[in-house]
């Protein structure tokens, strides 16, 4: 019995000692983190998006993927070409990280030559392709101010619509981190605007003068960041929008009150969870985003419209040719006398309806359900050579063949339905997007609707 008591405390010995070996064995710390390549970017902000910390231990079995996860939130900030994290072991149970980064051209002074309308199907079809509709000017921005992934932006934009914006973005407030400060100042003036809605479309007139609507608006926020993935934020923000008494005669609803001019402060909450690979064009991963606002805080006492929205993407990706993704999005006003001016709904950003494209459906609730099936037709990436400049040699450019079906619902504001209201909604086709440096995505597609209309659609998207 002695010898058995023994022998049982010996094997319990041996086996505390082989986990706690076995548990040392089975974990890397980081010593440090060294990084190259990083001419304008401060060190800080590429820790601060790491996710991994001098000190940290990551077991052995999730270091691959801990480093593949790294590199991309690094891509994600939108600083860099390429980034790649390489382990340099020193001594068993011990390692550097040596981060290598590429960076990107930061400063844009770009031309603007932009549509004054919804869309491209909306420019062409609704308006004739008129170049009287023609937004041009100048945006100016610096994607990573002072090195520290600080944004600025001014638009100077003359044509259609006259229109001048300066936007600042601070990301780090405090020493750690995770507060942002989000602000802009507008002002535009127009002499063409929409004054309603009839039969699916915009109804547009053209007023003597550059000022038939004037707006000034300005907003601030600030973003508390729990984890690299979550965010929350809160925002202020006020309008003052004046027009010319023959647009209240058109519409006595245009704005609130029957009034010519309207002002009014407004606050907005709003949670995001972003978990995409590569947000410009993400293959897995999904996307939340929840929101809330009030305009109209008592101030002036001139409106008070309450919404909230949502959208949710999911991405699967099934393997490296084949991957599916839907987008889920939903908007209700619990204000359903809004404003001319104030009205969302499917034709408007974020609510775009593939098929749907010039036509315009609004309500006090809507939804929209938008599915692709996306195949991987072809793949390279080289370095150019016909712009001698570092931040442009390594280019890349992804083709890809999708499958879509989108449907959706738009509830009817009361006396004003049409045909496309409180009814479900729904168009299948096909397209193709070329995806490709600096987070440009160029999509087409044809599709087909429940109103059996054959449609061509073109789209750009842009990080600058």
């Amino acid at each position: 019995m002695k010898y058995s008591i023994l022998f049982f405390s010996f094997l319990c010995l041996c086996i505390t000692f082989y986990s706690h070996g076995q548990s040392l064995e089975d974990s890397t710390t980081i010593d440090q983190i060294i990084i190259l390549g990083n001419r304008k970017t401060k060190p800080q902000v590429i820790l601060n998006e790491l996710g991994i910390k001098k000190g940290q231990k990551i077991p052995n079995s999730a270091m691959e993927k801990s480093l593949e996860t790294a590199s991309k939130r690094l891509i994600n900030t939108q600083l860099f070409q390429s980034a790649s994290i390489m382990e340099d072991p020193l001594s068993p149970g011990v390692s550097d990280l040596i981060i290598r980064v590429k960076e990107r051209w930061y400063i844009y002074p770009l031309p603007i030559f932009s549509l004054g309308d919804r869309n491209f199907n909306d420019w062409i079809e609704n308006q004739g392709a008129s170049f009287q509709r023609v937004n041009f000017g100048l945006n100016l921005r610096h994607q990573n101010f002072r090195g520290y992934n600080e944004k600025v932006n001014l638009i100077l934009q003359f044509g259609f619509t006259h229109r001048y914006k300066l936007s600042y973005y601070k990301p780090y407030l405090n020493k750690k981190g995770n507060l942002s400060l989000d602000t802009d100042i507008e002002y535009q003036n127009r002499r063409n605007i929409a004054y309603q809605t009839v039969d699916r479309r915009q109804v547009f007139i053209e007023g003597e003068n550059r000022r038939l609507l004037q707006s000034f608006k300005a907003s601030v926020g600030l973003n508390l960041r729990k984890d690299l993935d979550t965010k929350h934020g809160v925002y202020i923000f006020g309008e003052h929008v004046q027009v010319q008494d023959t647009i209240i005669s058109l519409n006595p609803n245009f704005l609130s009150g029957n009034n010519r001019q309207m002002k009014y402060f407004g606050i907005n909450y709003n949670f995001q969870k972003d978990k995409r690979d590569i947000r410009y064009y993400p293959i897995s991963g999904y996307f939340l985003l929840l929101s809330a606002s009030q305009s109209g805080i008592g101030i002036f006492n001139e409106l008070s419209q309450t919404e909230i929205s949502g959208q949710l993407k999911k991405y699967f990706k099934i393997n490296q040719s084949y991957s599916y993704s839907f987008e889920l999005g939903g908007y209700y006003t619990f204000q359903h006398d809004q404003p001319y001016y104030l009205r969302k709904g499917i034709g408007f950003n974020p609510l775009i309806m593939r098929g749907f494209e010039k036509y315009v459906v609004q309500g006090p609730t809507q939804a929209l359900l938008k599915n692709d099936f996306r195949w991987l037709l072809l793949s390279k990436s080289f370095q150019q050579d016909y712009v001698d400049l570092y931040e442009f040699e390594d280019f890349f450019f992804d083709l890809y063949f999708k499958i879509i079906f989108d449907v959706g619902y738009v509830q009817a504001f009361e006396g004003e339905k049409s045909d496309l209201n409180d009814k479900i909604l729904y168009s299948g086709g096909v397209g193709v997007d070329f995806v490709t440096w600096y987070d440009i995505v160029i999509g087409t597609a044809v599709t087909y609707n429940s109103l059996s209309e054959f449609n061509w659609s073109l789209n750009v998207k842009a990080s600058f």
